[in-house]
């Protein structure tokens, strides 16, 4: 069994091997391992199946899909500021909001 240093000289296609996140970066797409419930595997198999698609090539398009649908909010750049209410210059004394509201 091959080392990962020897590995990664032997394989001429691979630029990169993460040892952290175990992951493999070919040709512009990185390699990498997900779990998935038994029911949900066997079911995306059969989905990829009937299309005569592979399995990463699903993957790979419903993760394209889920983010296009939930794009990343963009950043504040100085963070969240309370705003600042207008109350429209109307002034009226504590007394007479008492007496209003004894009404």
């Amino acid at each position: 069994m091959l080392q990962r240093s020897e590995f990664r000289n032997s394989c001429p296609r691979c630029c990169k091997i993460d040892s952290a996140t175990k992951c493999c970066h070919i040709d512009g797409m990185t390699r990498t391992q997900i779990q998935l419930p038994d029911e949900l595997y066997q079911r995306a198999k059969a989905f990829a199946a009937e299309r005569e698609l592979s399995l990463a090539e699903i993957t790979r398009r419903g993760l394209e899909l889920f983010l296009e649908r939930f794009p990343q909010a963009p950043s504040p750049k100085s963070g969240w500021v309370l705003p600042k209410v207008n109350g429209g210059g109307i002034r009226v004394s504590l007394d007479k909001l008492r007496e209003l509201a004894a009404k």
